[in-house]
């Protein structure tokens, strides 16, 4: 057996990454319970995406652990912490979990499927890190018999893909992963100072547009940019690694909101002038 400094700092770090994923998932739903759980129609299409993935990856870890593969039920554990969670769905998802009306919609669903992948995800993980496991469990179920009596959770709410398929995630997955390099790359050369500066454009095919259209309005959330726009390709931009796309950067002229930070068109605004539209609504009427 091989043993030194390095590999059990990764053991450490990977068991840090669990961990702080189950206290994340815990702590936004510290006004949450069973009662407040949205209907599947009234998901938003990230949490409905979010929900069947965990529910895929579900099967998948049961297999690993019938088949005595713990490593590998292991590996893929912390993958979905560390890249499915913590480097895309809960890093969107801070922005409508901070910024949205308390009783929301928006902000329901969005906890609605961080309490179901807690559920799942404190079952997972309770034969490899089983003290972790039942102590997140009494956190919530102060009631219950140990996570270790329980059986892999089953009351799902979403029971199909939404408008926008796994197939269409995928590739704004991929077109994200382009974002964030010419994000990055302009952070470096001080033509912004973070993403919400950024005002991008799209330029791509009329295929690659067409599954971009679909997210609208809420492109710029996944990109965690103030502007995201799709457009027909027109020999500007930055070149990608995904054939038929290229990207342009701006660094946006607009008002930062001051609770959201988003930035925002001063000159078609009304009301408070240091806070969005979007924001003066969760203020001050029903919010998203």
């Amino acid at each position: 057996m091989v043993i030194s400094e390095t590999r059990l700092q990764g053991v450490s770090d990977t068991y840090r990454r669990i961990r702080n994923t189950l206290r994340f998932l815990h702590g936004n739903l510290h006004d949450f319970d069973l009662d407040k759980r949205v209907k599947e129609k009234e998901l938003t299409e990230i949490d409905r995406y979010m929900e069947i993935k965990t529910q895929n990856l579900q099967k998948e870890l049961i297999e690993d652990y019938q088949n005595y593969q713990f490593h590998a039920a292991f590996n893929k554990i912390h993958n979905f912490c560390a890249n499915d969670l913590g480097g895309f769905y809960l890093d969107i998802l801070k922005d409508r979990l901070y910024t949205c009306k308390e009783g929301s919609v928006a902000r329901r669903s969005s906890q609605t499927i961080l309490f179901q992948i807690l559920e799942a995800l404190v079952r997972w993980v309770s034969p490899i890190l089983s003290f972790t496991a039942e102590e997140t469990w009494r956190l919530y179920h102060k009631d219950l018999e140990s996570v270790h009596l329980s059986e892999w959770y089953e009351d799902w709410i979403c029971s199909s893909e939404g408008n926008i398929t796994e197939s269409d995630w995928l590739k704004v997955l991929n077109v994200r992963s382009e974002v964030n390099k010419v994000i990055e790359s302009s952070r470096n050369n001080s033509v912004i100072g973070s993403a919400l500066e950024a005002e991008i454009e799209l330029l791509c095919t009329s295929d690659l547009q067409r599954v971009l259209s679909k997210f609208a309005e809420e492109l710029r959330f996944v990109f965690i940019t103030s502007e995201a726009k799709v457009l027909p390709e027109n020999g500007e931009g930055e070149e990608t690694e995904i054939e038929g796309l290229k990207i342009k950067i701006s660094k946006t002229q607009e008002q930062k909101c001051e609770r959201c930070w988003h930035y925002f068109d001063v000159d078609s605004h009304t009301g408070d002038s240091m806070n969005c539209h979007r924001c003066q609504d969760n203020l001050k009427v029903a919010g998203e």
